[in-house]
């Protein structure tokens, strides 16, 4: 019954305050025309953009990848009230269970999210199931970033969640990350990881500069 009380709680808190934002949307065209066609893309983001980006979930139905523990039952909670769909399991938990599910939901054409430094980081630290998933279903990857005019942020937690205050405005990106990996593509290498780190980073310094006015 608490954990009931908590989801909801949480729900109409995000829902209200995300009324009162000034959205805008920078979607990679490319991005757009493979979820019209049903066409499988596979997103990355960093933990603590989740709750500046779930208003997305509204207009792509997207599955996220969420730990399978309290903290991630709660935004599994919140994904699903938004639209959304989930794959619960972790690098620790679960994990080729999930990563299974989010390959047989790329593969359908439906896009997958997935916070690639998750689920303890260190953040911004690129884990290697994100490759496996976009190799197996053969999608590129694209990088998802917001940027906020005024916001607060969750201290308690390893990942600083950003929390947008009222009326903040939020600009969410999405752009072209990489190609589909091929084969002889290796998924664990520091290299690779290391790339998309920063076309992820890449992709909120435009964000940033959005809210600007850049």
């Amino acid at each position: 019954m608490k954990d009931f009380l908590a989801q909801q709680a949480l729900y109409w808190i995000h829902r209200l305050l995300s009324l009162t934002w000034r959205k805008h949307y920078h979607i990679d065209p490319e991005f757009i025309e493979r979820h019209n066609n049903g066409e499988p893309s596979t997103v990355a983001a960093f933990h603590g953009d989740q709750l500046a980006t779930l208003h997305l979930l509204r207009k792509y139905r997207f599955t996220v990848m969420v730990s399978d523990s309290r903290d991630g039952e709660l935004l599994a909670s919140l994904i699903e009230k938004n639209k959304g769909e989930t794959a619960r399991g972790s690098s620790s938990k679960g994990g080729v269970k999930a990563l299974k599910s989010m390959i047989k939901v790329a593969r359908s054409g439906r896009p997958i999210v997935i916070a690639v430094d998750g689920p303890k980081g260190p953040i911004h630290e690129v884990k290697p199931g994100i490759f496996e998933i976009a190799r197996l279903a053969k999608a590129p990857i694209f990088s998802l970033s917001a940027g906020v005019s005024n916001y607060g942020r969750a201290y308690t937690a390893w990942d600083r969640t950003l929390i947008p205050k009222p009326f903040a405005r939020v600009d969410v990106v999405i752009k072209k990350a990489m190609d589909p990996l091929g084969r002889d593509v290796d998924s664990k290498s520091p290299e690779l990881a290391q790339e998309l780190a920063d076309k992820i980073l890449d992709c909120r310094r435009d964000a940033i500069g959005y809210v600007k006015g850049n």
